[in-house]
């Protein structure tokens, strides 16, 4: 991982398209975009981003909470 000039570390464009896409599915859950049996399939395949070692990328797995409550 990259340092940045003021010493925080830089996302990997990979990353940062994790990062955004999380947030994304985070915002359209919000909205209540997505049918229940979608949210679950959602909840499985993004388990493993809460063991992710970019902290970026585990906080983005907030959105598991959005989830919780629409389900």
């Amino acid at each position: 991982m990259l340092q940045t000039d003021l010493g925080f570390p830089s996302l990997d464009v990979e990353e940062s398209a994790v990062a955004k896409v999380l947030s994304s599915l985070t915002s359209l859950c919000e909205l209540g975009l997505f049918q229940k049996m979608r949210l679950w399939e959602l909840m499985g395949a993004t388990l493993g981003f809460l063991y992710h070692p970019n902290i970026w990328i585990r906080q983005s797995t907030s959105f598991r909470q959005g989830f919780s409550s629409t389900l």
